[in-house]
């Protein structure tokens, strides 16, 4: 699942949505899951959206991004 269809029409400018791209890819191979199946369709669903919203509050480092995705899960998993 790309990044690409939440980013479509934001209010975010192309090198914020570089970011947030290379931080999507980044927590995907971390997570290890693919592009298939229901299970990778509702784990991109909840990265983009958790990292769009970090992204929104001014954090726009791709590690930091990445990692406070992973941190979040590690609290829950």
């Amino acid at each position: 699942m790309p990044i690409a269809q939440f980013l479509e029409g934001s209010e975010f400018d192309p090198e914020t949505k570089r970011v947030i791209r290379v931080a999507f890819e980044m927590t995907r191979i971390a997570l290890r899951y693919g592009n298939q199946g229901d299970l990778s369709e509702i784990l991109g669903k909840t990265v983009a959206t958790r990292l769009i919203e970090l992204a929104r509050s001014s954090e726009l480092n791709p590690d930091h991004l990445c990692e406070s995705v992973l941190s979040e899960f590690r609290q829950h998993f």
